[in-house]
């Protein structure tokens, strides 16, 4: 999920007066944006890093190793906003 859409998926929550589904999203993205925080500052790859980022992992023949990430945009973002930050 895009920064973009958690901000407004909240205000919607909040304007709709829906306060205790705000404080649970809002909890979620947090823990999200954590684990993602963990993950781009560790050093090796843990279990836990594996199951909340990695949907897939494809090895071929000669070595190739392809690896699909499940938020792979948002990652992209993080990965460029720690670069260029």
């Amino acid at each position: 999920m895009q920064v973009q859409e958690i901000l407004q998926q909240l205000d919607t929550l909040l304007k709709n007066s829906c306060l205790q589904e705000a404080d649970v999203f809002l909890k979620e993205q947090i823990a999200a944006a954590e684990q993602a925080e963990n993950f781009l500052n560790g050093t090796r790859l843990t279990a836990s890093m594996v199951s909340a980022f990695i949907e897939n992992v494809f090895v071929y023949d000669g070595g190739r190793i392809v690896v699909r990430f499940k938020y792979e945009q948002s990652i992209q973002d993080a990965v460029k906003a720690v670069h260029t930050g």
